[in-house]
């Protein structure tokens, strides 16, 4: 049974581990994203980036989601949340955003998405399934280069699996990023693959077992 090490995880403290690097932060208070953004090009000058993240999906996920993480940072309006998350993914101009999202509602991040010039195009738009497979939601990628996978009908860290097998980007080794790390599902697949990951997490807990981890799985944990 692998043992995870505790890691004290505190807001606004930066991690390198490995060829990674997260912070715990939030993507809506002004300059930590881009702080960390300059801080990870220093470290890693790849061109291409792309997105795999799964973020809050309405007003009371968000909600949900802060007071988890403690309520270190103000609630934001969701729409408002979705703008920020667009501006930070944008700042990378990545080649492919994969976002799971509600099946009921994921009109606001196409829209704020598509006002955004360093957003790829909506390629695909897939019928998934979140934390069993009776439960649907979506999966939206945008690209503007195809793919050969299908992830209709899979759920939790198969379907992520499954996008890190199948798209191109991934199979190149290009770096990935997750601007709402959560529980580091995409961490675990980007380590799998031997691919660099840029993340931040408003929840020191989850943070800290995602940075354990990868700790456990070998990487040294340096705190900056």
């Amino acid at each position: 049974m692998l043992t995870i090490p505790r890691i004290d995880v505190r807001y606004g403290d930066r991690f390198r581990v490995g060829p990674h690097l997260f912070q715990c932060g939030d993507i809506t208070a002004p300059g930590e994203w881009e702080s960390l953004s300059r801080a990870w090009r220093r470290l890693n000058r790849s061109p291409v980036w792309w997105v795999y993240s799964d973020p809050p999906w309405s007003a009371g996920n968000l909600r949900y989601s802060r007071n988890m993480a403690g309520g270190e940072a103000p609630p934001q309006d969701f729409e408002r949340f979705v703008e920020y998350l667009a501006g930070c993914i944008a700042g990378l101009k990545p080649r492919a955003v994969y976002v799971e999202q509600s099946i009921h509602d994921p009109s606001t991040l196409i829209l704020v998405a598509s006002r955004q010039p360093a957003w790829p195009s909506l390629a695909g738009r897939w019928t998934v399934s979140y934390g069993s497979p009776r439960r649907p939601n979506v999966l939206l990628r945008f690209a503007g280069h195809g793919w050969d996978g299908d992830p209709t009908g899979l759920h939790g860290e198969a379907m992520t699996r499954h996008v890190f097998d199948h798209e191109p980007l991934a199979i190149e080794r290009a770096p990935v990023c997750d601007p709402c790390v959560g529980l580091g599902t995409t961490v675990r697949m980007a380590h799998a693959r031997e691919i660099a990951c840029l993340g931040m997490e408003l929840n020191t807990g989850r943070l800290a077992r995602t940075i354990g981890w990868l700790a456990a799985h070998g990487l040294e944990v340096d705190r900056s």
